[in-house]
């Protein structure tokens, strides 16, 4: 679990060693004698490790809702690319160039990672928000954002970076949270 869990009863060797594994490396701290929780490091590493667990076995696909023909010969921006993985999939599927921005330094440096890894034209990548993209007006003919309107300051400055830097009849390809996945996230705070 991404943000803490109970302690099971009784566990195996193998899952006490890597238990105290991760606690040895920072990655996980005893809330109480029943509750272990991840450290911000250890939050971001395995976020990533679930991230791209699920990419591998939904099939390296493209997001729910893009196809090859959306994305074939269009420059596309991921806000809030993450690790890089749909920027993977949009050069994959032809797209003539990608970029990404992210708040995390850790993240772009994965997605050039991720990049080489699977053999696509490198990203050009920004450490940018939401609400203030680093691109001229027109610049893109696609923006596809995921999850990332749930954890901006302010969504209409975060929708109004985003058009602007469409091209005439660009599209924006946002994925938000279902309300019931928000009151989850608000129940958990």
């Amino acid at each position: 679990k991404q943000v803490g869990h109970t302690r099971p009863g009784p566990s195996s060797p193998d899952r006490a060693s890597l238990i105290a594994l991760a606690r040895q490396l920072s990655l996980l701290d005893e809330v109480s004698p029943a509750v272990l929780r991840w450290t911000p490091a250890g939050y971001e590493i395995a976020n990533v490790a679930k991230e791209y667990c699920n990419w591998i076995e939904a099939g390296r696909t493209l997001p729910e809702g893009v196809t090859r023909d959306v994305i074939a010969g269009r420059r596309v921006l991921d806000v809030g690319c993450s690790f890089g993985r749909h920027l993977v999939s949009f050069a994959a599927s032809g797209a003539s160039a990608t970029y990404g921005i992210d708040l995390q330094e850790n993240y772009l440096r994965l997605s050039r990672i991720m990049a080489a890894r699977e053999r696509v034209p490198a990203p050009k990548l920004s450490r940018a928000a939401a609400e203030e993209l680093p691109f001229r007006d027109q610049q893109f003919d696609d923006v596809f954002s995921r999850l990332v309107l749930n954890y901006v300051r302010s969504v209409d400055r975060a929708l109004s970076e985003m058009s602007g830097v469409l091209a005439r009849g660009g599209r924006l390809i946002l994925r938000v949270d279902t309300p019931a996945d928000s009151m989850r996230v608000m129940m958990r705070m």
